[in-house]
């Protein structure tokens, strides 16, 4: 979930994956069982001037009438693993200074802490579903507090866990949760002065949870019409034109309004 960014803003057809999912290692490569059945070969390899990580290629097949709708949410959970892989890899080039103490988009929020919240959602109900938590900001609070209690090495442990492993509930809300995790790898990216190449279906997830934190934080959409100039969005809103890249726009409507300088406002 969103949390606000230093200038004071709140942040914080198709196709279909088969349902065996390979298992993703640490080096984010997922391992494709031999006789694999023919079909779309999709992408399995994404460049980011951090690390390159390679993910064998994996199969899809077009979505017809009567598939189950378990399928998509498997096609998510792998997203989801991937994402939250990237995101490790990112943050295992760390140095000790920049994990602990580095500036990110989220306020007061070093890359550690961004790491402690990935890791509490991987549990989210044991963190938002409290009396004592019952909203965002508290539940987002009790997962910083927590993992400020725990080393580096302890923390990376448990998010490479969460990487690998996603519990169940992750895996039931993984079609929300890979826009989460996009969200917040850009924000520790962009806090660094770094930026990756991301792949589209990332941007798609990414680009979502722009538009679903844009009503409780500034309901943009209702004063704009944003229009993004690259893969992963289409045209939202209504109001003030607003171009910008996928990437750029999801970030803003999100509320980082740091990012507001990148966007052209018409």
């Amino acid at each position: 979930m969103t949390r606000p960014d230093a200038s004071g803003a709140v942040s914080s057809g198709g196709s279909v994956l088969h349902a065996d999912v390979p298992p993703l290692g640490r080096s984010g490569a997922a391992t494709q069982p031999a006789g694999q059945a023919s079909g779309t070969v999709v992408g399995a390899l994404h460049k980011s001037p951090l690390r390159t990580a390679r993910v064998q290629p994996v199969v899809v097949e077009r979505i017809h009438p009567g598939k189950e709708p378990q399928a998509v949410s498997t096609a998510w959970h792998l997203e989801l693993r991937r994402e939250r892989t990237r995101f490790m890899e990112t943050m295992s080039e760390l140095t000790d200074d920049e994990f602990n103490n580095a500036k990110t988009l989220c306020a007061d929020w070093a890359p550690r802490d961004v790491l402690a919240h990935v890791v509490g959602l991987d549990r989210m109900a044991s963190h938002y579903f409290r009396p004592s938590t019952l909203t965002v900001n508290r539940g987002n609070a009790r997962m910083v507090a927590h993992g400020r209690t725990l080393s580096r090495a302890e923390l990376t442990d448990l998010g490479w866990k969460a990487a690998e492993e996603p519990s169940g509930q992750a895996q039931a809300m993984a079609w929300l949760l890979t826009g989460d995790m996009a969200m917040h790898h850009q924000d520790v990216l962009r806090g660094l002065g770094r930026n990756r190449e991301i792949p589209d279906t990332v941007a798609r997830a990414l680009f979502r949870e722009g538009v679903i934190w844009s009503w409780p934080f500034g309901r943009k959409l209702t004063r704009y019409r944003v229009v993004p100039t690259t893969p992963g969005g289409r045209p939202r809103g209504r109001g003030r034109l607003v171009s910008g890249t996928t990437e750029a726009l999801s970030m803003w409507l999100a509320g980082r309004e740091s990012v507001a300088n990148e966007l052209t406002f018409q």
